[in-house]
């Protein structure tokens, strides 16, 4: 009877500090960073920042989305005499990235929307969003192929911009076919006007 009742206790203390202890380790693990968080990589895998105020978290992406639309958008903007063609003929007078959505939730290429306000010289503007799929990406072995990439770089866009003919685009060694002049340049992933 003694002996069956230590057992009962210390079975029902061994449960409490194994309790405790995956409490603690889950409160830990949600507190880190979106790419070291193995919750994040599981079950969400989509990361938002606005590039104006926030730095991504280190280890999420190898090259930032964002510099790769500046790289598109200012070789489309030279090759069109200034405009860009699917929002307006007015010629653009700045433009300024907004937000960028990292979704790592593939088991082949992480992808990104970046958002990008084009100020026009007519007064007016519209909010474009651009499509980039990564080059390369990794993923960790742990979460199996059901988790989420990271470590994401060498963006190419997905929709005709105009590439810079004198260099690669950023994470990229070499060019490899993309839009050369205006007449290419196809629709971007969404237009609000």
């Amino acid at each position: 009877m003694r002996y069956r009742r230590m057992l009962v206790v210390s079975s029902i203390v061994g449960l409490l500090l194994l309790c405790s202890g995956l409490l603690l380790c889950s409160g830990l693990l949600l507190g880190l960073p979106a790419p070291l968080n193995p919750a994040w990589q599981l079950f969400s895998g989509v990361y938002t920042y606005d590039p104006r105020v926030e730095q991504p978290p280190a280890g999420l992406v190898a090259e930032r989305p964002e510099e790769t639309l500046r790289y598109y958008l200012d070789a489309t903007l030279a090759a069109c005499a200034g405009s860009y063609p699917p929002v307006a003929t007015a010629p653009v007078q700045r433009y300024e990235i907004e937000r960028v959505t990292y979704d790592g939730r593939s088991n082949y290429h992480a992808f990104s929307l970046v958002q990008a306000r084009l100020f026009y010289t007519e007064a007016r503007s519209a909010r474009v969003t651009f499509r980039f799929e990564a080059g390369h990406n990794e993923g960790d072995v742990w979460y199996l192929e059901h988790g989420s990439t990271v470590r994401a770089g060498a963006w190419f866009a997905v929709g005709g911009l105009v590439a810079d003919a004198k260099q690669p685009p950023p994470g990229w060694s070499s060019l490899d076919s993309h839009a050369s002049t205006c007449a290419e340049v196809t629709p971007p992933y969404k237009i609000e006007r």
